[in-house]
């Protein structure tokens, strides 16, 4: 929804340097990668979850990257961000 709206110019793009957008976009696989790794130490693998969490770290998984996944395909259809002009 987010992209139509844009594309029918009734709200403008986030400015890509904004702070919400770059943690939006890096949030969900930093959290991924994270608990991946995480499961070096408390389970042995890449991924491998102890028992008893694998259910509750699965969910937090699935819900981060999907919302990273959709921040970052607005931009990707709109297109590079217009240039400002130096004064």
């Amino acid at each position: 929804m987010w992209i139509l709206v844009m594309i029918a110019g009734l709200f403008d793009a986030p400015p890509s340097g904004r702070r919400w957008l770059r943690f939006a976009l890096i949030g969900g696989p930093a959290l991924f990668l994270a608990i991946g790794v995480a499961g070096f130490t408390f389970a042995g693998a890449f991924l491998a979850y102890p028992e008893g969490y694998a259910k509750p770290l699965i969910l937090v998984i699935e819900a981060a990257l999907p919302l990273s996944m959709a921040v970052a395909l607005g931009p990707l259809a709109l297109g590079a961000p217009a240039r400002r002009e130096k004064p």
